[in-house]
């Protein structure tokens, strides 16, 4: 389903009124665009706007999608980690840093801020790239979200880091309707309240083996208004065999996905990790034809100034296996042991499916060299410090499932990591300004206009809105 909305508009401040004709002009080149970048894959996303799916017609790119959230996402509340080698294949691969963006997951800063702004106006407005500016928004009509409500083993799982969900606690929870160990799937709207079915499907480790994939469907309930939102939500129940305790012991993983199947379409998924200690990053990186994900040991991006591993392993006060104290020291000790990803699996939309297995990364100690190569390659002996998947377009979601190799009571013996390949947060929405290209940090004041559209990817349905801006003469 695709319509058009064009709305036209212009900002005086100190300029005449656009004339007619010339607003029309401009009222047709913001349809042009939208049609065009909404039509059109682009080949190099860093530089050009082009978000079809060659490989579905008709529907947008997820990945594309991501990379540009990714690029233009606002992180600066995220933590940022420093590779620990500069001179490393990593660093020139995945980059210097990256942004913990989630459990697990992390933006690279190959892509993040890497938009050539001046390359995009070229690409769309030409000869005359200096005359104008635009603004291109691509956001989810319906957001999903993931809201345990669960307190086990003095260990509380509530996804407080999603905006709907905590206006969801807070609506429900004043209605009396929050039950202590239930799962809910929520689905935020704008203007009536998001109804039809959902599937969560329910991925469940233990340090000895996971349990195949549970996947149900369920309805959706209207529940409230507020803040101009319409909340709606439905419980997924979980299978018998997941046990809270264990998550809440470290010996254990859990991980819920979920789709809204019915129109407006939208996706989502929720870790429950009672620590921040992943074990592994994931950083995807998305390309022309395909997404390149690399699994990383946690000890090769540390926090800055230090070489404690970035997802918080070393700070939770178990020291090193030979009982020094932390500072530098875990360069050689527990900081850097290898551990094992028993399976590396794919949802495409359709299924998971098993895309690689035994894989063990080793970051080494001191100087040692090690590898960044395909994780096919990386078994014990291989020296691998990360590994990378060409995964093929479709996927949604990867999922690496990870043992440790160390007993230590304060990190998880079992992880499920999470990568994924359609947009969450904090890379939910693209937001492409041009004019920060001239230093701008406000919208220009001048001649504009608007067009906006809704287009379907396989996970959800967008909003894509572009806004035009003309300048009454080049600005450079």
């Amino acid at each position: 389903m695709v319509f058009f909305i064009a709305i036209t508009f212009y900002v005086a401040g100190n300029l005449s009124a656009q004339p007619q004709a010339s607003q029309a002009e401009l009222n047709v080149m913001a349809q042009q665009i939208l049609q065009r970048i909404t039509a059109y894959s682009a080949y190099n996303l860093s530089q050009d706007v082009g978000v079809a799916n060659p490989g579905a017609p008709g529907y947008l790119s997820d990945y594309a999608i991501d990379y540009l959230a990714m690029a233009s996402a606002q992180l600066s509340g995220y933590p940022t980690c420093d590779v620990w080698n500069p001179q490393s294949t990593l660093a020139s691969t995945v980059g210097t840093a990256v942004y913990m963006a989630g459990y697990g997951y992390v933006i690279p800063s190959l892509i993040h801020g890497t938009l050539n702004l001046t390359a995009i106006a070229r690409n769309l407005f030409g000869n005359n790239y200096n005359k104008y500016d635009v603004e291109i928004q691509i956001k989810p009509l319906v957001r999903l979200a993931v809201c345990p409500y669960v307190t086990a083993g003095g260990v509380k799982f509530m996804n407080n880091a999603s905006s709907v969900c905590r206006q969801f606690y807070n609506a429900a929870g004043g209605a009396g309707r929050l039950a202590n160990g239930t799962v809910y799937i929520v689905a935020r709207g704008a203007g009536s309240y998001p109804s039809g079915r959902v599937t969560y499907t329910v991925y469940y480790c233990t340090t000895s083996q996971c349990y195949q994939p549970y996947t149900s469907t369920i309805t959706l309930n209207p529940l409230s208004q507020v803040g101009g939102y319409y909340y709606s939500y439905a419980k997924a129940a979980m299978p018998p065999y997941v046990s809270y305790s264990q998550l809440a012991g470290l010996q254990s993983a859990l991980v819920v996905y979920t789709q809204k199947i019915d129109y407006p379409y939208s996706a989502a998924f929720y870790v429950f990790n009672a620590t921040s200690v992943s074990l592994i990053y994931g950083a995807p990186l998305p390309g022309p034809v395909s997404t390149t994900l690399y699994l990383i040991h946690d000890a090769d991006y540390v926090q800055p100034g230090s070489n404690l591993p970035c997802d918080g392993r070393l700070d939770v006060g178990q020291g090193n296996s030979n009982g020094q104290g932390q500072g530098n020291s875990n360069a050689g000790g527990q900081g850097r042991q290898s551990l094992g990803i028993r399976y590396i699996s794919l949802y495409t939309g359709y299924a998971f499916t098993i895309y690689g297995s035994n894989i063990t990364l080793n970051p080494g100690t001191g100087n040692s060299p090690v590898k960044v190569q395909q994780c096919g390659q990386c078994d014990k002996n291989a020296r691998c410090t990360a590994c990378w998947l060409d995964l093929p377009t479709n996927t949604l979601l990867a999922l690496a499932y990870v043992t440790a190799n160390s007993n230590s009571p304060k990190i998880p013996q079992a992880a499920l990591v999470p990568i994924p390949l359609f947009p969450v947060p904090p890379a939910t929405d693209v937001d492409v300004k041009t004019w920060y290209r001239w230093g701008f940090y406000n919208a220009p004041q001048t001649y504009a206009s608007s067009a906006s559209g809704v287009f379907n990817s396989l996970t959800t349905t967008y909003l894509v809105n572009v806004t035009v801006y003309e300048y009454p003469s080049p600005m450079r």
